[in-house]
């Protein structure tokens, strides 16, 4: 139904994020790796997939479309949904992702949450023949780092929830670290922010 939504980032949360579109605001399901990119109060061009099943109807972000492009191929697959498939994309980069069904790497596969063996066999399965044609351009090293910054950032919401803090207070107190922050620095910055509240 929507090919893509213009607005502002109105709200950042662990998995989703709040659009404001001319003063209505739309939740989005996004990747980690497109949160990495997002910041609150920033204009941003986010393509979307609109999933509905029952009585849910829910809407998925992407900043680029070849991340929603391999979304929807991953949908594809008897067995994988949307939050399967989100997952799996906020644990490899595209580039990465379709070297591993290239190659039939199983193993890397099953690190995801959700993908056990029989899983990661069929998507090679399922997916082998329908990548080989997709071409990429591999990017460069600095282009890598929003997962890098994603699993620094990751490292310490997963600290201040042991700590105790919910996931307003966590996705607040981390909204402004770059994720280049050893792990101690990040924590002492989200605590000093938190502070401030």
């Amino acid at each position: 139904m929507f090919e893509y939504l213009d607005g502002s980032i109105s709200y950042l949360d662990l998995d989703y994020c709040a659009l404001d579109v001319g003063g209505v605001g739309f939740k989005l399901h996004i990747s980690q790796r497109t949160r990495a990119e997002l910041n609150v109060d920033e204009e941003v061009r986010l393509f979307t997939y609109q999933h509905i099943r029952e009585n849910i109807m829910e809407l998925y972000g992407f900043l680029e479309r070849e991340e929603r492009e391999i979304f929807l191929l991953l949908l594809t697959v008897s067995g994988i949904g949307p939050k399967v498939a989100l997952a799996i994309l906020s644990h490899f980069s595209i580039q990465h992702f379709l070297s591993i069904i290239q190659g039939a790497d199983h193993k890397s596969l099953t690190q995801v949450p959700g993908i056990g063996q029989k899983t990661a066999q069929r998507l090679i399965l399922e997916l082998k023949d329908k990548v080989k044609d997709i071409s990429f351009v591999p990017l460069p090293v600095a282009e890598e780092l929003p997962q890098q910054r994603s699993s620094g950032i990751e490292e310490v919401r997963q600290a201040l929830k042991s700590l105790g803090y919910g996931p307003r207070e966590i996705s607040f107190a981390t909204s402004t670290l770059s994720g280049e922050e050893r792990l101690e620095e990040g924590i002492k910055l989200a605590l000093m922010k938190l502070s401030k509240v």
